[in-house]
């Protein structure tokens, strides 16, 4: 699970309509059971938002989202792949329904 840290805006975010619809999906009940894609989609919206794009890559993920270590090999751990898969697919039906 991410530290909440890397999960808070800044102030000047709080109230990016963008963060707001971030926090409402990642609220439902679609995540309710699923903290590492409720952790996954926090972390790659605020990243996105403070424009660090740079930062959404598997190696960063799979550390600080998914608390992987410092040996982690997405070459040999498809994980991240795995949850942005699960992510996609939950963000879908909470759009669809």
């Amino acid at each position: 699970m991410a530290t909440p840290e890397l999960l808070t805006p800044p102030p000047a975010i709080v109230n990016d309509p963008r963060w707001e619809l971030a926090q409402r999906i990642a609220a439902s009940r679609h995540f309710t059971k699923a903290t590492h894609l409720h952790d996954f989609l926090l972390f790659i919206t605020l990243r996105t938002i403070e424009g660090r794009e740079s930062e959404i890559h598997e190696f960063n993920i799979g550390r600080s989202v998914l608390g992987r270590d410092d040996s982690f090999s997405p070459a040999e751990d498809n994980i991240v792949r795995v949850q942005a898969r699960h992510l996609r697919k939950k963000v879908e039906d909470y759009f669809a329904n």
